[in-house]
């Protein structure tokens, strides 16, 4: 069963919306729309970086006739980077958005990010340039000891007509949690590939191994 996934209805549109939480980002899904957007956790980057920044500009104001020359230079080059990176990066936190699919358009909208910001091109994808949807994770790939990842992550890529293949979004969890991470993913897959008319192509964990956990989960 998929936790943490809710649902809200839109009163002004009549609309259901569902919100899927993934790796970094959540996705809210509805009739005429996908859209994955930034986790509301990469807000902490951005408001460390202005933290220290109000911090550089407190310090220089006050100590401009006293400090010397290599320190006032020093938090000047911290004023001018982090303060444009903080504004943006909270702006993008708030408002931004990964990846827009919209039905009525027939298109997709890829942010292509700079340093983890809402910063760079957006790639549209129109629907008839994308050939499916597919979930690949590494449920089945060992460590260099041989042992079997502890952390599982499914990945969403659109896959264009030519073959490129386009990462959307990710999911991860535990490894005995692996199942409850897939459905995630696929659940936003399917959205996507139902929406634009392609083929869905579902992320899947070998029966056996799904015996194994719903063992362990029951111990």
């Amino acid at each position: 069963m998929i936790t943490n996934v809710k649902k809200n209805q839109n009163n002004t549109l009549g609309q259901e919306n569902t919100s899927v939480p993934l790796f970094k980002s959540y996705a809210t899904i509805s009739a005429t729309e996908v859209v994955i957007r930034p986790s509301r956790r990469t807000l902490l980057v951005p408001v460390f970086q202005a933290v220290i920044t109000i911090a550089a500009v407190i310090t220089l104001i006050n100590g401009l006739a006293e400090l010397p020359l290599w320190i006032s230079m020093i938090l000047l080059i911290i004023i001018v980077i982090f303060g444009p990176t903080a504004i943006l990066g909270t702006v993008y936190g708030i408002v931004g958005s990964n990846f827009v699919m919209e039905k009525n358009k027939g298109t997709s909208r890829l942010q292509q990010r700079y340093l983890g910001l809402g910063i760079g091109t957006q790639e549209m994808i129109p629907f008839d340039r994308i050939k499916s949807v597919t979930v690949e994770g590494n449920f089945m790939e060992e460590h260099a000891s041989g042992d079997l990842q502890d952390i599982t992550e499914w990945e969403v890529f659109l896959i264009k007509d030519n073959d490129r293949k386009i990462s959307v979004c990710k999911a991860n969890s535990a490894r005995i949690l692996a199942d409850n991470s897939l459905l995630k993913a696929n659940m936003v897959a399917k959205a996507l590939a139902d929406m634009s008319d392609s083929q869905f192509n579902s992320g899947v964990i070998p029966e056996w191994a799904l015996e194994i956990m719903n063992e362990s989960e029951a111990k």
